[in-house]
């Protein structure tokens, strides 16, 4: 098995971050490396703290801010989450 090195960002979110389902599903989309657990890949937040985790997870790694349309793919929940994050995240 050949080990991948990851960014530091990556590293120390993956070391220290507050982390949760709907993050871990966001993580494993954009990274393409499996945190989830059995069904979690679809996994959407649920409250304000899951929200936070999901805003810490794209603050903590920017570069997923540019791929995050990509997590629309997930599922017709995701989409629409998508759709409205500004609008979420500001409140």
């Amino acid at each position: 098995m050949q080990s991948i090195e990851l960014p530091e960002n990556i590293q120390n979110w993956l070391k220290t971050g507050e982390r949760g389902q709907s993050a871990n599903a966001i993580f494993t989309k954009l990274s393409g490396i499996d945190l989830s657990q059995d069904d979690s890949k679809q996994a959407i937040p649920w409250d304000p703290s899951d929200f936070k985790r999901c805003i810490d997870l794209l603050e903590a790694i920017p570069e997923f801010k540019q791929s995050f349309h990509e997590m629309k793919t997930v599922s017709k929940q995701w989409e629409t989450l998508v759709n409205h994050w500004d609008e979420l995240e500001s409140l």
